[in-house]
């Protein structure tokens, strides 16, 4: 298309703008040189390429309206103003394919289902040929430079008798339309997005990756401290000359097994961009931390995010290291666009910019081609959702060149063709099974109330002085602390830099540890006995992973149980069918070792439910039930609080005091004095969060905005509701019991 040679033409004859600053046509030039680029080296029919390239050249067609040039001179809006969705009719015309018509119109929107966004309504057909007819003749001889010869008169008689005919487009839904549609949507977005902000001019950051670079970091900083760091070094010899001709690895490797060094091994061994995706906040904390520093070791600059970024909901402002000069804008953009070459961040943030219907989440998902995707504790995924997770994966590895790597205690029930799996009795001799045979677990559950607990609890102390008893809600973690006298609390009502203190000190005396499933997050403390209220089995499996983690100890060992607490049994908590499969699976079994239990974890995962609506409405292009469906995790309702307990958390609430103010009284250049205060904020977000707890209820709506002192979204714990030594809790707001977990 001549849309590539756009420079040798002379722009001076153009006047038609598509933002204040910019030319119209070689805005249009700019974004399709861009998809086109983006396109080119991907695994998907030519007609998808081409649809996508023309999808990028028409998106903006009808800001070459009166009305819209007339807005940028003026500021003002109005219903003839709008682009989308003239423009999408002008993608149909030319192309006659209407996933082109969606990707246009939505171009600015969130995602509906496909056949409601084919739609259009009396209203809209009304304004639709009033802009029609004021469309600039420019605009003609814009599209014959692209070599798009068309006359406005014929586009008017075909809109009129399009308009007039249908309401909406009769879709008829191919089976890989969801994933055509998707490419051609997150690629024009993101380019279009991209050139708005960089205006075409955007620094690349060439980095080579070398696969030596974890070898190199080992031999300087790791040494050998336990037994079992010889049969870790083994498996990282194993899972560092693996074969790269495979499209996806399956590492079955147990906890403790010193997989982090192992995956990024491999992953460095493909020369692509990767993604390190983990489940929790904590846990990605500490796997970027390693990552950083092997690649500091190795003289890459992990200062500049463009490089390497931690993305999460704490993430800090982006940080460029560039003579150019990069405004907040420009850095803004960068932060949600996945295009920098080493990220770790959350399964949510990664899945949802292919599955949620939000265009900003949407508008990454292009950036995802040509890299490694490593999925470490891939189980705190809802296994229901395996089945349109596989499909993604197909999808990435055929069309986008992606390669996968799942790492797990025990392996989910994904099936990918040219794939390599790895066991762990794969890898070592018998007599080095020893040690991760580290626990047994007394499978016969027991079943306490309020008072016998405590008995029990009486006589685990008698046996042992390094004890986790590990429950499902806050109210029972409570009740026990409070009937211990020294015992170390953890639960997620206690801010995390109280909570980092305590597993410091876990880490140093060992101790009596009362917990909730907060310990599952990568917390790496090794304790001996103890119990484990009843949780779905891969739980149980994480949190028992936390008794004699490195085999320092003679042997780990715990008691599943059963808690009513005032007569609420706490694992209703957890999803029932899960609950009951797991009572099923351990029924008639008595103490079994660690390597037996990962047995009946891989009976478990062998009977996972599969939710064959979502993948349906894929099928169908419903972004709107997909949307609502896809949840990696249930979502409950929770209120966050900011706990006052030194002078850094003071400074840290009167500055969050001030950016509210401010944000209440933004007037004229809103958006951008708006960022400027987001700018501030991401500074002191990761400090800020140190001492945020959130406390939510089981299965009850409450508000209580009215009672405590706010700055932006967070309240201030005041006496009412802070204990130093356990944390936020709203009992007292509520006149009957409440389960908080």
């Amino acid at each position: 298309m001549s849309f590539l040679s756009i420079k040798t033409i002379p722009l001076d004859s153009f006047k038609l703008l598509s933002h204040p600053d910019t030319l119209l046509i070689k805005h249009l030039a700019d974004v399709a040189k861009s998809v086109k680029k983006r396109v080119d080296n991907l695994n998907i029919k030519d007609e998808i390429k081409d649809l996508a390239i023309k999808a990028a050249l028409m998106h903006d067609f009808g800001k070459g309206s009166i009305f819209f040039q007339e807005r940028l001179k003026s500021g003002k809006k109005s219903r003839f103003s709008n682009h989308g969705l003239i423009s999408a009719f002008f993608g149909y015309f030319i192309t006659k394919n209407p996933y082109v018509f969606m990707a246009i119109r939505y171009h600015h929107l969130n995602l509906e289902d496909c056949k409601d966004m084919a739609r259009v309504s009396e209203r809209e057909k009304e304004v639709l040929l009033e802009i029609a007819k004021n469309i600039d003749k420019e605009v003609e001889e814009i599209y014959k430079v692209f070599g798009i010869e068309f006359k406005l008169d014929d586009f008017i008689d075909f809109l009129e008798k399009e308009i007039h005919d249908m309401w909406g487009f009769d879709i008829e839904v191919k089976e890989k339309d969801f994933w055509d549609f998707l490419v051609i949507f997150s690629v024009l977005i993101s380019s279009d997005k991209e050139n708005a902000v960089f205006k075409g001019d955007i620094e690349e950051i060439n980095v080579k990756l070398g696969s030596n670079f974890v070898d190199n970091y080992k031999r300087k900083y790791i040494k050998k401290r336990y037994e079992i760091d010889d049969v870790r070094e083994k498996i990282y010899e194993v899972v560092s000359n693996l074969d790269t001709k495979y499209d996806a690895y399956f590492l079955e490797l147990p906890t403790g097994a010193g997989k982090t060094f192992s995956l990024i091994k491999l992953a460095l061994k493909f020369n692509k961009k990767v993604f390190y995706l983990l489940p929790f906040i904590t846990l990605i904390e500490q796997n970027a931390t390693i990552f950083k520093s092997i690649l500091k070791e190795n003289g890459i600059d992990v200062e500049d995010n463009r490089i390497f970024y931690e993305k999460h909901s704490l993430s800090g402002a982006f940080n460029v290291k560039s003579s150019d000069e990069y405004d907040l804008e420009k850095r803004e953009f960068l932060s949600d666009d996945f295009s920098s070459k080493v990220i770790v961040t959350t399964f949510h943030q990664f899945f949802y910019s292919f599955f949620k219907s939000k265009n900003s989440f949407l508008k990454r998902a292009i950036n995802v081609k040509d890299s490694v995707i490593i999925l470490d504790e891939i189980q705190a995924i809802r296994e229901d959702l395996f089945i349109v997770i596989e499909e993604l994966f197909m999808f990435l590895i055929e069309k986008f060149n992606c390669k996968i790597i799942i790492a797990t205690a025990t392996l989910p029930p994904i099936n990918i063709k040219n794939s390599i799996k790895v066991k762990i009795e794969d890898v070592l001799e018998k007599d080095e099974f020893k040690f991760f045979n580290r626990y047994k677990i007394n499978l016969e559950i027991k079943e306490f109330d309020e008072d016998s607990v405590l008995d029990f609890i009486d006589e685990k102390l008698k046996i042992s002085k390094d004890l986790l008893f590990r429950v499902n809600t806050i109210n029972a973690a409570n009740y026990i602390f409070d009937n211990l006298d020294d015992a170390v609390l953890l639960t997620s009502a206690i801010p995390p830099i109280l909570r980092q203190e305590r597993i410091k000190k876990i880490k140093k005396d060992g101790g009596v540890v009362v917990a909730t499933q907060v310990i599952q997050a990568g917390v790496d403390i090794s304790l001996e006995d103890g119990f484990e209220e009843l949780a779905p089995l891969d739980m149980l499996v994480q949190s028992m992973g936390r008794r004699n983690r490195s085999g320092e100890k003679d042997n780990g060992f715990a008691n599943v149980i059963k808690l009513k607490m005032n007569g609420f049994d706490g694992s209703r908590v957890y999803d029932k069918s899960l609950i009951r499969r797991t009572e099923r699976i351990i029924k008639d079994k008595k103490v079994v070792n660690e390597e037996e239990f990962r047995e009946l974890l891989r009976e478990y995962y062998g009977n996972v439910r599969k939710n064959r609506e979502i993948l349906k409405n894929l099928r169908e292009c419903k972004f709107n039930s997909i949307d609502r469906d896809f949840k990696l995790i249930d979502e409950v309702k929770s209120v966050s609080f900011f706990c006052v307990i030194d002078e850094k958390s003071e400074k840290l609430w009167e500055k969050l005091i001030e950016l509210d103010e401010r944000e209440k009284e933004l007037k004229a250049n809103f958006w951008d004095e708006k960022r400027e205060i987001e700018e501030e904020f991401n500074k002191i977000k990761k400090d800020v969060f140190l001492y945020v707890a959130n406390a939510r209820v089981y299965e009850k709506e409450y508000e209580i905005d009215n009672e405590f002192e706010k700055a932006l979204f967070l309240y201030k714990a005041d006496e009412r509701v802070f204990d130093i030594d356990k944390g936020v809790s709203l009992k007292e707001f509520f006149k009957e019991e409440r389960i908080f977990w």
